[in-house]
C-alpha cells in the first residue's frame, strides 16, 4: 500500500520490448530511495506499482521492473522515453506515518490535462477522465494523480461530457513531483479512491443475490484474449518472477503460482504462502528426484490426478524448523543445484517434491509437468515451485479471479492448454518432463 506523499524523482533510462510479446522492461535512475529495496520489492513509479527485479545487474541506485501489456496499456509507462522524470514512492512501513491517502498502486486509466490556471501562491490544474471515473469523484475526496495524493476541489456535472476535475497544487507539491512540468495535452495515471470503487460495486450488486451458478463461472469464450504469451511467461520465469497457470474447467479448474526454484527469495516464498493453500510443491523429473533420494511417498498412489507426491523434505543447514519462507526458499533452492546430493536434505519436511512425467505437459497437462517445462524453456534447471491461488476464505479462484489476481500483482497468466502448443512448436528444451 501506498500514500501518494512522492519520495523521489526518477528518470527513465530505458524502456526495452521483450521480443515476442506485448510486454518491455523499464530501467530507471532512482537514486537513494532504492538503496534497501530488495528483489521483489515494491516501488510505485508514476503511481504504478512495479516488482523490483535484475537486482544482481543493476548498479547502485538503478531499479528495473517488468511491464506486463495490460499495465503499459491501462497507464501511460508505456509512452516513456529516456530522459522523462517520474514519481517514485515506496510502499508504507508497518508503523510508518498515513500522510496521504490509501493508494494501491493500481492506476484505473489514463486521464488529460485539459487547463493549468495560475494564481498567486497556487495553481488550479483541470483534468478530463473517462466518463466511467467520474462518479468515483467527489468534491474534497482524494484521487491519486500519477502517483501523487490529491484533494479534488471540484468535478463536472453528471452527464457532462468530458468528465472532469480539478485539483489545487501548492509550489511544493508542483516542485516535488512532476506535475509542476505537465503541459496541457499531456497524460497522466488515475486512480480513484479505493472506498468509492467498493461502494460502486456493493450497489451494483444490491438486491441481486448470486446464484452457485454465478460463484463459479465458467470459462469465457473469449480466454485466449485475456492470457499473455507462453513466451512473456518464459522470460518472467527466467527473470526471477512468479508466473500464474491455469488448467482446463475440466480438469482441475484451478490456478498455480509458479516460480523457478532457483530464484526463491524469501519474499517471492512469502508472495507466494499469503496468497495459496499454503502447501509448497516442488515439481522436478524423475531423474532429479532419484539423484536426491526422494522416493515416492506412497507406494500406491491413490491421488485421482496422479499427482506423484515424494517424501517432504527440508534443507539439511541454514533453516530453523523450516515452514518459515527463507527457509523453504532455502529448501527448494537446493532441490534445484545441481551440485547438491541427497545429504543436503532431511526427510520428512516441510517442501513437499512432486515428479512430473517422462512425457511432459503432452503426456500429463497437468502444474507439475507445466512448472518443469516452463524451468526449462527458460534455461534453468527444470525444479520449480508451485501452489493453488485461494480466495480469502480459503476457496479456490477460478479463471476470472485468477485473471483479477494476475493483473493486480503485474504475474503473465498462460494456459497449459498454450504451454503444450508452445512445447510442440519449440525445439526440446533437454530432458522430457
Amino acid at each position: 500500500m501506498f500514500t501518494g506523499i512522492i519520495g523521489a524523482l526518477g528518470t527513465v533510462e530505458s524502456i526495452t520490448p521483450i521480443e515476442g510479446s506485448d510486454a518491455a522492461y523499464l530501467t530507471l535512475n532512482a537514486g537513494d530511495i532504492v538503496a534497501d529495496l530488495d528483489h521483489g520489492g515494491s516501488l510505485a513509479v508514476n503511481g504504478v506499482c512495479l516488482t523490483a527485479i535484475d537486482l544482481d545487474r543493476l548498479q547502485s541506485g538503478q531499479f528495473r521492473a517488468y511491464a506486463m501489456g495490460e499495465t503499459l496499456r491501462r497507464t501511460n509507462l508505456g509512452d516513456l522515453t529516456p530522459g522523462d522524470t517520474v514519481n517514485l514512492e515506496r510502499c508504507l512501513p508497518a508503523g510508518g506515518r498515513f500522510d496521504g491517502h490509501v493508494v494501491q498502486g493500481h492506476v484505473d486509466a489514463v486521464g488529460t490535462l485539459a487547463s493549468v490556471t495560475a494564481h498567486e501562491a497556487w495553481s488550479t490544474l483541470r483534468f478530463t477522465l473517462p466518463a466511467e471515473l467520474a462518479p468515483l469523484l467527489a468534491e474534497k475526496g482524494s484521487i491519486a494523480v500519477s502517483g501523487v495524493s490529491l484533494t479534488v476541489t471540484a468535478v463536472s456535472e453528471p452527464g457532462e461530457s468530458p468528465a472532469w476535475f480539478e485539483v489545487g497544487l501548492i509550489p511544493e507539491t508542483l516542485k516535488a513531483t512532476n506535475l509542476g512540468t505537465l503541459k496541457v495535452g499531456d497524460s497522466v495515471n488515475l486512480e480513484t479512491d479505493a472506498l468509492a470503487k467498493y461502494v460502486q460495486r456493493l450497489t451494483a450488486f444490491a438486491g441481486a443475490p448470486q446464484t452457485a451458478s454465478e460463484k463459479v463461472a465458467p470459462r469465457r469464450a473469449d480466454a485466449a484474449s485475456v492470457l499473455d504469451s507462453v513466451q512473456t511467461a518464459v522470460d518472467a520465469i527466467a527473470a526471477g518472477r512468479a508466473v500464474v497457470v491455469v488448467d482446463d474447467e475440466d480438469r482441475e479448474n484451478e490456478g498455480d503460482i509458479i516460480f523457478a526454484a532457483e530464484h526463491a527469495t524469501p519474499e517471492l516464498m512469502g508472495f507466494m504462502i499469503r496468497y495459496t493453500s499454503g502447501v509448497v510443491c516442488a515439481p522436478m523429473s524423475n531423474k532429479r528426484a532419484d539423484e536426491m533420494k526422494l522416493p515416492p511417498m506412497v507406494t500406491n498412489n491413490e491421488d485421482p490426478k496422479g499427482t506423484a507426491y515424494t517424501v517432504s523434505c527440508d534443507a539439511a543447514s541454514g533453516v530453523s524448523t523450516g515452514i518459515s519462507a527463507a527457509d523453504r526458499a532455502r529448501t527448494v533452492q537446493i532441490l534445484a543445484d545441481a551440485s547438491s546430493s541427497p545429504a543436503d536434505i532431511t526427510r520428512p519436511g516441510h517442501i513437499f517434491p512432486l515428479r512430473a512425467v517422462d512425457g511432459g505437459v503432452a503426456q500429463r497437462p497437468g502444474h507439475t509437468e507445466a512448472a518443469v517445462e516452463l524451468s526449462r524453456a527458460a534455461g534453468l534447471s527444470g525444479v520449480g515451485v508451485i501452489a493453488e491461488v485461494v480466495h480469502d476464505d480459503g476457496s479456490m479462484m477460478r479463471f476470472d479471479a485468477l485473471r483479477a489476481f494476475a493483473t493486480e500483482h503485474n504475474l503473465p497468466m498462460i494456459s497449459i492448454e498454450d504451454l503444450i502448443k508452445y512445447v510442440a512448436q519449440n525445439a526440446p528444451t533437454g530432458e522430457n518432463a
